[in-house]
């Protein structure tokens, strides 16, 4: 068995996650290669974060997390400026979504960035796409292995 695609397999998350735990555990029994990046030792960039909160908004930012809590009223002001922007700029793009409004809300990378445990884990990537957010056997098994 082995990884089913050819682009590099990146796993982000922190070393002591349960989640990432059986990622790395997944990931190693089936022979799968990657590389694990840890979020609490490397500074993601601006660019990254806007590009995967385009492709998963929804998934990305775990609001269960005590980091979650604790930022939650600077996470709602500027989940609101977004919002705004959204509506002071619908008049001239009409195909204006909030996944592009968020994605591109200075406040709330700034806000991931100095808080990544905010971030659901572990986050894969291969290439440029978010494959996958969170852990689940069953779906690495389909989105990871080769069927034999």
């Amino acid at each position: 068995m082995g990884n089913q695609r050819h682009e590099e397999t990146m796993l982000y998350g922190i070393k002591n996650c349960d989640s990432v735990k059986k990622a790395i555990a997944f990931f190693d029994s089936h022979q799968v290669p990657f590389t694990f990046i840890d979020l609490k030792s490397t500074a993601l960039p601006a660019s990254l974060l806007a590009d995967w909160l385009r492709q998963a908004p929804d998934q990305l930012i775990n609001r269960r997390s005590t980091t979650y809590r604790s930022i939650k009223a600077d996470w709602a002001a500027a989940l609101l400026h977004a919002e705004g922007e959204a509506v002071n700029n619908s008049a001239d793009n009409a195909a204006d979504n909030t996944a592009d409004n968020v994605a591109d809300n200075a406040a709330i990378i700034d806000l991931i960035q100095a808080n990544p445990t905010v971030l659901k884990r572990p986050i894969i990537t291969q290439g440029n796409r978010v494959v996958a957010v969170g852990f689940s056997a069953v779906e690495y098994k389909q989105r990871f292995l080769v069927p034999s």
